[in-house]
C-alpha cells in the first residue's frame, strides 16, 4: 500500500465519498460488507463494553458512520449519552435518526476530523472507533489522536478499535492481503474487489495491531486486549 501521504485523498475527498455511501452503512444485520466480520466484531465490542462498564453513561463514537456500533452498544446497556463524530454530515444525520429510536439519552453530533477535536479530560466512559482511524497519516497524528482519546476517558474507561490493519512482517502481510482479495472476489465480485483495492490505495494509511497496541501503552493505557483478527481486519483496545 502506498504510504506517500501527499498522494492520498484529502479530508474533503473522504467526506464526499462517505456522503454517497450512507445506505450501504445503514444495515445492522449486514454491517460493512467490505470489512471482514464487521457484524461479529461490532457484537463483540458491544458485549465487552457493556460487561466492563455496566453503569456507563457517556460514549464517544469516532467515525460513527450510520451508527451501527453505537446502536449495538446502546441496546446492550442502559440509557447512554452518545457523542458522534464523523466527517460526513449525511452519515451523522442517519446515525442520529436511528439512535433516537433506541436511546433516551442525549445525542451530540459533531462533523469534524478527529485530529481537530480536543475533549475535556474524563469526558467518556468508553470510546469506540470503527473502521475510521486508518485515515490518519503520520505517526505524529496517530500519537496525538491516541493521547487525546486517553485523556478524554474517565479513570477505568476503555478505548476499542475495529479497523483495517497492516502487518509488521511484509511476507505475512502479502499472504493475508491476497486472501482478503479472494474473499472480496468470492463474496462481492471481481468488480467490487478491484474498487476496494483502488480506494485503499488512494485513501488509506493503516497501521499494524502491534503499532497501535504499543502506542496505547505509550500514551498511558494500563491494559490492552486483542478481541478478534481475520486477514487484514482486527478489533482490539485498551483500558485506562
Amino acid at each position: 500500500m502506498n504510504s506517500n501521504y501527499l498522494n492520498k485523498s484529502t479530508v474533503e475527498d473522504i467526506r464526499q465519498k462517505f456522503n454517497m455511501l450512507v445506505e450501504s452503512y445503514s444495515d445492522l444485520e449486514s454491517g460493512q460488507k467490505t470489512a471482514v466480520d464487521s457484524v461479529l466484531i461490532a457484537s463483540i465490542i458491544a458485549g465487552v463494553v457493556s460487561n466492563l462498564h455496566p453503569h456507563a453513561k457517556d460514549l464517544l463514537d469516532i467515525g460513527c458512520g450510520a451508527g451501527n456500533y453505537s446502536i449495538r452498544i446502546a441496546t446492550a446497556m442502559n440509557s447512554l449519552n452518545i457523542t458522534l463524530v464523523d466527517l460526513s454530515e449525511k452519515m451523522l444525520e442517519r446515525a442520529e435518526e436511528r439512535l433516537h429510536k433506541v436511546i433516551t439519552g442525549k445525542i451530540i453530533a459533531i462533523r469534524e476530523d478527529i485530529r481537530n477535536l480536543r475533549f475535556n479530560e474524563g469526558s467518556f466512559d468508553m470510546v469506540v472507533a470503527g473502521t475510521s482511524l486508518h485515515h490518519l497519516r503520520t505517526d505524529e497524528e496517530w500519537h496525538a489522536v491516541f493521547s487525546n482519546i486517553y485523556r478524554s476517558l474517565k479513570p477505568g474507561g476503555s478505548f476499542w478499535v475495529s479497523d483495517l490493519i497492516t502487518h509488521d512482517n511484509s511476507r505475512v502481510h502479502e499472504v493475508l492481503w491476497k486472501k482478503y482479495g479472494n474473499y472480496l472476489g468470492q463474496n462481492l465480485g471481481k468488480e467490487i474487489e478491484n474498487w476496494v483495492y483502488e480506494q485503499m490505495e488512494v485513501e488509506d494509511t493503516p497501521k499494524s495491531v502491534g503499532f497501535q497496541l504499543d502506542l496505547m501503552k505509550t500514551v498511558g493505557f494500563s491494559n490492552t486486549e486483542i478481541l478478534h483478527k481475520n486477514m487484514i481486519f482486527a478489533a482490539f483496545g485498551g483500558i485506562k
